[in-house]
């Protein structure tokens, strides 16, 4: 499915390579799960 207006429910960091971003419809983004903080410094 596609969407004209994604919203960003995750980012996902990865120790090799670049990561990468989750997008879901503004509709699924309310049915995503939370996610844990990566605690970046």
């Amino acid at each position: 499915m596609t969407t004209e207006t994604p919203v960003v429910v995750a980012v996902v960091h990865q120790n090799s390579g670049p990561g990468f971003v989750v997008y879901a419809c503004q509709a699924c983004a309310a049915h995503y799960p939370p996610q844990p903080d990566g605690g970046e410094r």
